[in-house]
């Protein structure tokens, strides 16, 4: 017996989005570094705005950032930097959320990794880890979502990853429903049928 396209399809969906959000949580680890490098390019950033300091151009920036972060009064509340600086600075708690987020989303799509792996091989486990890991991811990005677009405001990192968030949900269910709604016979085992 074949294994079913259906099969293929989800098990290299499982394995692609696995492997990219275990690269993201990977890096997410290392959050720290990559916030003291926007700082460290934020500081230059700042002094070259300093030396074209064109009135101008600073408006543009203005207005540019008004869109960007949806306060209609940047320009009198805040300077062009600190707006830039509000938009891209983390709190040490998110820091710290972040952080012990990705260590749980190493385990969970490591495991979904694997269940995208098994799906394309004929086990009993097959199907019931591929549908709990989905749930489980499903789950754990909406309390993910939830928490860390809290901690992250109402800027730019916030739109970002909600719409991350969001599109990963679109495709785990995708992928439920495609592995519910397929034709298991094929991994069905005879009681005297081993695996």
């Amino acid at each position: 017996m074949k294994i079913p396209t259906w099969a293929y399809v989800a098990g290299i969906w499982m394995i692609l989005i696995g492997g990219c959000s275990l690269l993201s949580d990977y890096h997410s680890i290392n959050i720290r570094e990559i916030n003291q490098t926007q700082q460290a390019l934020m500081q230059g950033f700042t002094k070259s705005m300093e030396t074209e300091n064109d009135s101008i151009s600073r408006a543009k920036m203005n207005s540019t950032l008004t869109i960007l972060t949806g306060e209609k009064d940047t320009t009198q509340n805040k300077s062009f930097e600190e707006t830039i600086e509000s938009m891209i600075e983390l709190s040490e708690e998110t820091i710290e959320l972040t952080i012990t987020y990705a260590y749980i989303g190493l385990i969970i799509y490591l495991i979904y990794t694997l269940s995208g792996i098994l799906l394309m091989v004929r086990t009993r486990v097959s199907i019931p880890l591929a549908i709990g890991i989905l749930i489980i991811s499903i789950a754990f990005v909406l309390i993910q979502s939830f928490v860390l677009t809290e901690h992250y405001g109402s800027g730019l990192i916030a739109r970002f990853a909600k719409g991350g968030y969001y599109f990963g949900i679109l495709l785990d269910v995708i992928i439920l429903i495609i592995i519910l709604a397929g034709n298991k016979s094929y991994y069905k085992f005879l009681p005297d049928e081993e695996e």
